[in-house]
């Protein structure tokens, strides 16, 4: 089958996701983007909805129902309008439509609704935004919701299959019993991003994923919650301790099976004689520095931090399974036009043994000094 999947705000983060995620799937990503937000492609073995509950960085998927060659767009909206009448025989009919790609002089949904009175059929208009409706709405109003996107020589017309659940994303950020702002809160559907990208193309099920930074265990939940086993350490006693509040909270809230193990350690000295568990995937947020640092320490600060991360590559290194992928973030600090950044470490990386398969993705809030760049390792 045919989808289109709309991105989040970071598009080639969210893309490379959504390319490995597909590959899972006997699925693949097109090359070319319908618009900058908005990708084609195709998947098996998962319905839209399952998909979506994977991804982090995919706010919705839409099935591809029709495509046609025509030039008139009332052909396309014909096309749902009998496909709204068809569903909702006997009852008012609640959608939602966009076009994308074309202007036109029509009114989308008066046309529809016009169209469905000659069925006999009541019907009410969910307005949406620019693409269409938000989570919110999508769950609130019912509504089935239709796109009309001209692309190329074709109308696709594709009707929402899938959709973020908002209140469950939402309820893992700020419901989960130990959070700590201090330490920096990496957001959870970041963090899924890194999950999926550290285990790249397998099936979760074969994977035991490791954050040896792991806080209070973001990384480790996202993991959890598609599939894996997970292995979390941490410097910090407190931190470690908060992280198995979250996990245990977690597993009860989400009805999970899948185990995990946690240890206090510094990740510069790992072995895997304290970890425990066997690991075949990394995915972690190291320390990224003072939250508001200035621009004068900057050089100083980075160099301290350069010689910490090469520490902790070297010792992972040392027992990070061979074709295993490291889905890490480190920091840059932007001041203005002045952007500071750590790509001499990751000239070093291939001396470690490892070469880098992806990135860097910047990832980034407004006014922010500490951004993140995330890459992909892979130990060869």
């Amino acid at each position: 089958m045919n989808y289109l999947f709309f991105l989040g705000r970071t598009i080639d983060l969210c893309t490379a996701e959504l390319e490995v995620v597909l590959k899972r799937f006997n699925g693949e990503l097109e090359p070319s983007f319908i618009t900058n937000q908005i990708a084609k492609g195709s998947f098996e073995k998962r319905s839209a909805e399952q998909l979506i509950s994977i991804l982090g960085g995919t706010q919705k998927i839409a099935e591809i129902v029709e495509e046609l060659s025509s030039t008139q767009i009332k052909e396309a909206l014909d096309v749902c309008a009998r496909k709204l009448a068809e569903a909702n025989q006997g009852k008012k009919a609640q959608f939602a439509i966009s076009i994308i790609g074309e202007d036109t002089e029509i009114v989308p949904e008066k046309y529809i609704k016009g169209e469905l009175k000659k069925y006999g059929m009541s019907s009410r208009f969910v307005q949406g935004e620019a693409l269409g409706l938000n989570a919110a709405q999508f769950k609130h109003n019912h509504a089935e919701e239709y796109f009309i996107v001209k692309h190329e020589d074709l109308y696709l017309i594709a009707k929402t299959a899938g959709i973020q659940d908002v209140d469950d994303w939402s309820k893992r950020d700020f419901g989960k019993p130990y959070r700590d702002a201090k330490r920096g809160m990496l957001p959870p559907k970041l963090a899924r991003m890194l999950v999926n990208l550290a285990i790249g193309d397998k099936s979760a099920e074969q994977v035991t994923l490791l954050d040896p930074f792991c806080g209070s265990g973001t990384i480790l939940m996202e993991s959890l919650l598609i599939g894996t086993e997970a292995v979390g350490s941490d410097i910090s006693q407190e931190a470690v301790l908060g992280a198995g509040k979250n996990l245990l909270w977690l597993k009860e809230q989400w009805g999970l099976q899948k185990e995990y193990s946690l240890s206090v350690q510094d990740a510069s000295h790992l072995t895997q004689q304290t970890l425990v568990k066997r690991f075949n995937a990394v995915a972690t947020e190291p320390f990224l520095g003072k939250q508001n640092p200035t621009m004068e320490a900057a050089n100083n600060i980075l160099k301290g931090l350069e010689k910490m991360y090469l520490g902790f590559l070297k010792s992972l290194g040392t027992i990070l399974p061979k074709g295993s992928n490291v889905a890490i973030i480190v920091p840059q600090l932007t001041f203005g036009k002045s952007v500071k950044n750590m790509h001499s470490l990751i000239d070093r990386v291939g001396s470690l043994g490892y070469t880098r398969e992806k990135g860097p993705f910047l990832y980034t809030r407004p006014q922010t000094v500490v951004q993140r760049e995330i890459y992909v390792l892979r130990k060869i």
